[in-house]
């Protein structure tokens, strides 16, 4: 009896491999955009926990003064070791600007991401704090909704005020 051995040829066809690709690239770009959101968030976090820090810091020092926040600065918050210096950086690579001339205590932070923009924006709840946000959009009072802060932050790149009373 003689048998007859045939040959086949394994392996994956054109058509198996490009779907395989295919499926990893989708992965590929969904991880991606989970991670930019995801830091966006952090980084949002980390400029609501300076901001607040600073207010704090900055509440401190109006208490013991006779001038309230008359004379609060980037140079006085570095001497006091809040800042580390009057050119530091916030989380999104913009600048920190402290002004107490006002009577209020005003701290700006430039270059934020829209994303940020609304998350931050939302997070001020109490009504006797104010932020604006540059371009059409202005100014509101707390408590924001989400279409009043999407409508401030509709720039790619924001300058926020948050103004403490």
């Amino acid at each position: 009896m003689t048998t007859i051995q045939t040959n086949r040829e394994s392996g994956f066809t054109l058509l198996e491999l490009l779907l395989v690709i295919g499926v990893a690239a989708l992965l590929l770009i969904g991880g991606i955009a989970t991670y930019r959101l995801v830091s966006e968030g952090n980084k949002a976090t980390e400029a609501i926990r300076q901001v607040l820090t600073i207010k704090q810091e900055a509440a401190v020092v109006a208490q013991n003064s006779d001038t309230g926040y008359d004379g609060i600065d980037l140079q006085l918050l570095v001497d006091l070791g809040v800042l580390r210096s009057t050119t530091q950086l916030n989380p999104f690579n913009g600048t920190y600007n402290v002004d107490g001339s006002s009577g209020n205590l005003e701290i700006t932070l430039s270059n934020i991401s829209q994303g940020a923009c609304i998350k931050m924006a939302m997070s001020i709840n109490n009504p006797n704090e104010v932020i604006s946000i540059g371009g059409p959009g202005g100014t509101n009072t707390p408590p924001i909704s989400i279409a009043q802060a999407q409508a401030m932050c509709n720039a790619a790149a924001n300058d926020l005020t948050w103004t403490f009373p």
